[in-house]
């Protein structure tokens, strides 16, 4: 990954865009959606950003670019149809350590500016490196056929919500349970067909539930990783890594199988021998009420002592279940898996 996604606060602050015509337009069309203060400096300027400055939206200086433009400048955009002047004006931004981006030119830029979906305040970039601009649009097209326009007020709804709430949402699973809800199943339904009641009924209906789950069990999802392979993953394995709150796993998995959970899960790696901090850990994470998978190499419903853990948790009263994977090979590199012996007996 050479570019590195990341979002930049500009709220009230200054980005400058250097160039008049419809390539720099293009840029200023984007930027003045954000809460930013845009400057706009040019000798020639086109009647769009003309209209845009009489309007108020823009602060217009028909000019040459100075050095000294740059001064408070959070972001540079350069536009000028001038490859020398480009560059000029690029490496002056680079020795303030300003972030610039000179519009179709990767190698005279220091960020570039991805393909958006605009569901404010949800936005989704969609980047390849510049290589395969056409493949970005192409996915743009179809996340936009996919993510309905009102999307963006539920997301307010919700940072209201949380605003109220505090973020007090009862315990991690049911807390995330909640939050599903709202935003793929029936409460974001009744919003987005309009039906204010219904919306606000579901909600307080699911928020109360949420808070009484505090001291509620998580649940506990035992599932096979197989031989590491990604993908022989089943779809239901992928699915809770997606979820899980918290991911308790065998030492060996390797990390492109880790890659499927969420960034914010917390991960317990194990020795696969150690049945006891097994078991500590999947009982103080699920009595948290977190969503838990303990990941195993291998087979989990043909391993004897976790199908009995499994049994021991369901004893204290914690909801579980066990979801198979794909048999791990009979014999295995030590080097890749030192404990031999035991990837051995998983398959038998």
């Amino acid at each position: 990954m050479r570019y590195f996604p990341i979002f930049l606060d500009v709220d009230a602050r200054k980005v400058l865009v250097v160039g008049g015509g419809e390539t720099a337009a293009q840029k200023v069309r984007l930027l003045l959606k954000s809460s930013a203060f845009v400057t706009v400096i040019a000798e020639d300027v086109c009647a769009e950003l003309r209209g845009y400055a009489f309007d108020g939206r823009l602060t217009l200086h028909e000019r040459a670019f100075s050095s000294t433009n740059l001064d408070e400048t959070a972001v540079l955009f350069v536009a000028t149809n001038d490859a020398k002047a480009d560059a000029s004006i690029s490496q002056a931004a680079r020795d303030r350590n300003i972030p610039v981006n000179v519009v179709d030119t990767p190698d005279c830029s220091s960020f570039i500016t991805p393909a958006i979906v605009d569901r404010d305040p949800l936005i989704v970039a969609i980047g390849t490196e510049g290589a395969a601009p056409i493949l970005a649009q192409g996915v743009k097209s179809r996340l936009e056929a996919i993510l309905p326009q009102g999307l963006g007020g539920l997301v307010q709804k919700a940072r209201q919500l949380r605003s109220q709430t505090g973020g007090r949402l009862g315990a991690g699973g049911a807390r995330r349970a909640f939050w599903s809800s709202f935003f793929f199943g029936a409460i974001r339904d009744a919003y987005l067909a309009g039906n204010d009641d219904e919306f606000e009924h579901r909600v307080a209906h699911a928020t109360t539930a949420a808070r009484s789950s505090v001291a509620g069990f998580g649940r506990v999802s035992f599932v096979g990783a197989g031989a590491g392979d990604t993908e022989l993953l089943t779809l239901k394995a992928q699915r809770l890594l997606q979820s899980a709150d918290v991911i308790v796993h065998d030492n060996c998995i390797g990390s492109d199988v880790l890659e499927y959970a969420r960034r914010d899960a917390t991960r317990v790696s194990l020795d696969a021998e150690d049945d006891t901090a097994s078991h500590d850990a999947l009982v103080s994470h699920s009595l948290r009420g977190n969503s838990v998978l303990r990941l195993l190499y291998g087979d989990p419903s043909r391993n004897t002592t976790q199908l009995d853990e499994s049994k021991a948790l369901a004893a204290l009263g914690i909801p579980v279940d066990v979801v198979p994977g794909v048999s791990a090979p009979r014999a295995l590199d030590p080097v890749v898996h030192p404990r031999t012996s035991q990837i051995l007996e998983l398959v038998r």
